[in-house]
């Protein structure tokens, strides 16, 4: 196993990212401010992971980042949970354990999900017909039980 630089940069969207600069405006659509909407202590790696599971799992979709910014910083995320998770969504994807060695690789499998992931949270975030997190409950459910129910038949 190769030793992964803690520098290594995962990126996102600037338009999801708030800016701290004195004159910055304030970025409803940011995962920042989702992250104190919903008042999870240092939002952005719980976040960011769950707008991957939603850009793979629900949309089944990609899309790449148009202004990129830093975003997280592998020395700060290579030992917690959510990076089993994105890490197992990488193998997924490319189908080979090689990638855990190639975080280039997975940044980008990562980004380009969570841009098309966070696209879609904040739809449903602003929409106040609907409850946001019943609803990605919901999705990931019904994803998991009509992919893998079959297996153990």
């Amino acid at each position: 196993m190769i030793e992964i630089d803690p520098n290594f940069t995962i990126y996102v969207d600037d338009k999801f990212y708030q800016h701290t600069q004195p004159d910055a405006i304030l970025n409803k659509n940011s995962y920042q401010q989702i992250g104190r909407k919903y008042k999870i202590s240092n939002p952005n790696l719980p976040l960011f992971t769950v707008t991957v599971m939603i850009g793979k799992y629900i949309l089944n979709s990609k899309k790449q980042l148009e202004n990129r910014t830093t975003f997280l910083k592998w020395g700060s995320i290579e030992k917690t949970n959510e990076m089993l998770i994105l890490k197992a969504l990488a193998i997924e994807e490319t189908n080979d354990t090689d990638v855990l060695e190639k975080p280039e690789v997975m940044a980008k499998i990562w980004e380009e999900y969570a841009m098309a992931g966070m696209e879609e949270l904040c739809k449903w975030i602003y929409d106040n017909s609907i409850d946001e997190q019943s609803k990605i409950e919901d999705l990931m459910l019904d994803y998991f039980e009509n992919h893998y129910k079959n297996e153990d038949e």
